[in-house]
């Protein structure tokens, strides 16, 4: 994706900026909390298993495009987002994001995805942004309704995560529609 400016997110306590190497030990810790683990498809045994996920200057339009979500205090990372799948031929990307359990509850994620969807739409021309939630994620999937993402049905046996086939919920937000 190929954008004329890079997301502004309006929040009190955190901000967006590009995922650096700095970040993998945080990232991983929180990752690596069962109250995160067990609700994502994330399969990684060391910080070093995430370094790809950094910000890459080499990146294609159809590279991915991942964000820290860092603290305003002390540039500290506390989650991540961005968009994991990307088809600039079907002007299509799939959102993602994660947070770490100290800072659950305080509007982040809604923030961070209303402004990554909005981003790709005006920025990017993206038509169609989705996102998969496993089915136990009942928080993520609030807060894809919250922006008035569409549940398009239950993907049965979708992915494997760590090794286990698992059940996931299609949602999608197309341009023109708001993000509440």
């Amino acid at each position: 994706m190929q954008f004329a400016r890079l997301p502004n997110l309006v929040h009190d306590t955190v901000y967006l900026r590009p995922l650096m190497l700095d970040d993998m030990e945080d990232w991983f810790k929180y990752l690596s909390n069962p109250l995160v683990f067990t609700h994502t498809s994330w399969n990684v045994h060391s910080p070093g298993d995430l370094a790809q996920g950094a910000w890459n200057a080499q990146a294609t339009s159809s590279s991915p495009v991942r964000f820290a979500i860092a603290r305003k205090l002390d540039d500290r990372l506390v989650g991540t987002a961005g968009f994991h799948t990307v088809s600039p031929e079907n002007r299509t990307a799939e959102l993602s994001y994660d947070l770490s359990p100290e800072v659950w509850g305080q509007g982040i994620a809604t923030a961070t995805a209303r402004e990554l969807v909005n981003w790709a739409h005006e920025c990017a021309s993206v038509i169609r942004v989705q996102a998969t939630v496993l089915d136990s994620n009942t928080s993520s999937s609030k807060v894809l309704l919250r922006l008035g993402f569409k549940p398009e049905g239950l993907l049965r046996s979708y992915r494997l995560v760590r090794g286990t086939s698992r059940d996931f919920i299609m949602y999608s937000h197309l341009a023109g529609e708001a993000a509440a």
